[in-house]
């Protein structure tokens, strides 16, 4: 090796290395796109999000929209020919999908990304269907698969809320962040079992152990009127005996009015 010690190699100019680097690149690129051009579909690869959670949609359900029921071929055509943003469109548009993403993998695969809509309650009609509200507050129809365990909405203003979604027109915007303030803290959750509006979104809460109405009044200063809910479960409830009172009223400042 001793003879090539002296020996200078002409060194490369940053400008070439460069142009070099965005040839090999382009090259590259080329071969991976004829390469994607000539493979078919081999496969609809589904991947749902907090599907352990709802079950509102499954691989079948998506496979079978995708491929219109049969209808349209997907496996066996060419990849390049797939109109992936329509068919994330035609996902996203499912009442159930709250986020979707479509690709082609390097394996043939088409790949199809879903995060489910999740349901905070159900709202109860006793002549008309129900509907469930999501977390970002849009109306969701019922499953035949699959009941999610919620807090029950019910009362007058029901068909407005299914009819309207949630607006501030029908109280519908103060209902969803209470729903949300129930969501976010398990012990509410445990013990609300139903929500019951008037025709002036007047709240009166029907719990799971007991038999009290709560009378909450509007869907405002949640702190405040479940500091003092806390006070009645925790405080009154145990000295008193679960079923001592009928009648709660927290919506007034600083009382609690029980009967």
């Amino acid at each position: 090796m001793k003879k090539f010690k002296n020996i200078k190699f002409p060194k490369l100019k940053k400008p070439f290395t460069v142009a070099l680097m965005g040839i090999i690149m382009f090259s590259l690129i080329g071969f991976v796109e004829r390469n994607q051009h000539d493979k078919l579909c081999n496969n609809i690869a589904v991947e749902i999000d907090n599907q352990l959670e709802n079950h509102f949609i499954n691989e079948q359900d998506l496979i079978a929209l995708i491929t219109q029921n049969g209808n349209k071929q997907i496996i066996g055509a060419p990849l390049y020919k797939l109109p992936l943003k329509k068919i994330e469109q035609e996902v996203m548009n499912h009442k159930y999908v709250d986020d979707a993403e479509v690709y082609k993998d390097l394996k043939g695969n088409l790949v199809v990304k879903v995060v489910q809509n999740r349901p905070i309650a159900r709202i109860v009609r006793p002549y008309a269907p129900d509907a469930y509200i999501s977390e970002y507050g849009e109306i969701l129809p019922i499953s035949d698969r699959y009941t999610a365990r919620v807090v029950i909405v019910k009362g007058l203003l029901s068909d407005r809320l299914i009819e309207e979604g949630l607006k501030e027109k029908n109280n519908g915007d103060d209902l969803l962040k209470l729903l949300k303030y129930l969501q976010q803290n398990k012990w509410w959750q445990a013990q609300i079992a139903e929500i019951a509006l008037d025709r002036s979104g007047n709240i009166t809460m029907y719990p799971q152990i007991g038999k009290q109405e709560i009378y909450f009044g509007k869907a405002e200063k949640l702190d405040e009127k479940f500091n003092k809910l806390d006070i009645f479960f925790k405080q009154i409830l145990p000295y008193k005996g679960w079923n001592h009172y009928q009648k709660v009223n927290v919506n007034y400042k600083d009382q609690i009015i029980c009967e």
